[in-house]
């Protein structure tokens, strides 16, 4: 049964942009089930390089509840195009990609019950260009997914989903609005290629069980592979997080153990384990719900690697605040959060994350991060926050709160190596410990570890692919469990004895 919070909800959606911080849409934001928010990514839909966002309110007195915002080398806070629905609850679930084969991203929306697909342009009107229905169905398109080269044509390819069951519809050109597929369960927001054979694969959820229909220029509903695990509350595509080839799925259990967990299983030809996570995260403290929210975050860091997103809600249901939290891929992904942001005021929690492709491309993912407050009135303020991707210069935004945490480089300025040094009061530093080293446009170019307490590592000057970086400035960031500082240091070619460059 779908569920809708019909209470009036204000929206006050803050955009990091560089170190632009706090600008707001002051727009009003409807919220309801997360499997089926309505806020997320749409690609670029008006074909000018940047990927946009739409943003909705099914009960807002707006002349446009369904909103779009462009993407730019600077993200405003203005509209650019809106939508308006035919149903009482105005649009509720969306997906995105290139279905009709024109090399600009188009999106589908559902409108009391009937998924409504628009065509990108360089001009998005607001008159749907096709419509999928299901007569008698009332729960048709409360779940929509995408699927980017499923059965290998130039087109990319529809899931909408009902209560029931999963219906797949092909791209083309024109495209038709009668089923090729049907597969019983719920699909994920966006479909993967778990095998690394250059086509999407479908992932779909029953019960406990996420399983994989591999994509293929015949592709069918009899599934290829299986993920399982106890008390599924959210799954997703996680990207390829230890750059093998082959795209990872993240499942969240909110209610595994007491303290909640999310697992990665890696993908293979074929995978490794139907059962066995590769990773598993786990919750901080009893009753968190960690793992409620799951989801693919883009390569937010620029390092190659896909990044994920995880939430929790901390505290009962009427005093607990949200929590996401953003961990880095890698070669040997660890279960250290590498970022968080954690509500300010109580009945807070999150309620939707995602990536938001590159809105300024920069070539680092945005993320999405929904923050709706259950407040006991019929008023509720919501915050839907974008983040841009990894840069120095966000300590603020990035809510790095503890300055007993140390940093330290010596030699600085230095030629050939410096001592990076650094603990946290109350925090150790351990294997998993991250001395993360970027230059100034932001980009991440050599991760580093401290093996005790108040360790050291030497830095050579080199990057992660063992080259020599450039002379210049850089910036040391250390990551522990109990806060995050970063410090600045210089590479030149001489330094005088007085420690100045020359």
């Amino acid at each position: 049964m779908k569920k809708v919070f019909s209470s009036l909800v204000v929206a006050s959606i803050m955009v990091l942009a560089g170190n632009i911080w706090g600008q707001t849409f002051q727009r009003v934001l409807g919220w309801r089930s997360a499997e089926t928010y309505t806020i997320g990514p749409i690609g670029d839909v008006n074909g000018d390089g940047y990927d946009d966002i739409i943003i909705n309110n099914p009960y807002a007195s707006l002349d446009f509840p369904m909103s779009i915002y462009f993407g730019g080398s600077m993200i405003d806070t203005i509209p650019d195009a809106g939508l308006t629905g035919d149903g009482s609850g105005g649009f509720y679930s969306c997906t995105w990609g290139d279905f009709n084969g024109d090399s600009v991203s188009d999106f589908i929306m559902e409108d009391n019950h009937i998924a409504k697909l628009y065509f990108g342009s360089s001009v998005v009107d607001t008159i749907p260009d096709s419509k999928f229905r299901r007569d008698g169905d009332a729960s048709f398109g409360n779940y929509m997914s995408s699927l980017h080269n499923f059965n290998g044509d130039k087109y990319e390819d529809i899931i909408i989903g009902d209560n029931d069951s999963s219906y797949i519809y092909f791209g083309g050109n024109p495209i038709d609005t009668i089923s090729d597929l049907r597969i019983p369960g719920l699909p994920a927001r966006e479909g993967a290629d778990i095998n690394g054979d250059g086509y999407c694969d479908a992932l779909i959820k029953r019960g406990d069980t996420v399983f994989v229909y591999y994509g293929g220029t015949s592709p069918d509903n009899i599934p290829d592979w299986y993920f399982t695990t106890s008390n599924i509350s959210d799954f997703a595509k996680a990207g390829d997080v230890n750059k093998d080839g082959y795209e990872d799925v993240i499942i969240g259990s909110k209610s595994a153990g007491i303290y909640g967990k999310a697992y990665i299983f890696y993908g293979g030809n074929p995978p490794a384990t139907h059962n066995t996570p590769d990773i598993t995260f786990n919750g901080a403290s009893p009753d968190s719900n960690f793992g409620e929210h799951v989801a693919y975050a883009g390569d937010v860091n620029g390092d190659t690697f896909a990044d994920v997103l995880i939430t929790e809600k901390t505290g009962a249901y009427n005093s607990g605040r949200g929590k996401a939290y953003l961990y880095y891929g890698g070669d040997s992904m660890d279960t250290q959060s590498d970022w968080q942001t954690e509500n300010s005021a109580k009945y807070s929690w999150i309620q939707f994350i995602s990536t938001a492709g590159d809105m300024n491309n920069d070539g680092y993912s945005e993320f999405i991060i929904a923050r709706p407050i259950y407040c006991q009135t019929p008023l509720i303020t919501s915050f839907a926050e974008v983040w841009t991707g990894h840069s120095v210069g966000t300590e603020e935004p990035l809510n790095i709160k503890n300055p007993s945490t140390t940093l330290r480089a010596s030699p600085n300025p230095f030629v050939q190596t410096t001592v990076i040094s650094g603990s946290a009061s109350g925090g150790s530093a351990d294997s998993k410990t991250k001395i993360q080293i970027y230059d100034v446009s932001g980009k991440l170019v050599r991760i580093l570890a401290l093996n005790k307490d108040n360790g050291a590592i030497t830095w050579n000057g080199k990057d992660n692919n063992g080259k020599n970086v450039p002379d210049g400035t850089y910036f040391c960031r250390l990551n522990t469990s109990t806060g995050t500082k970063e410090v600045k240091v210089t590479k030149a070619t001489k330094v005088t004895s007085t420690g100045r460059m020359q």
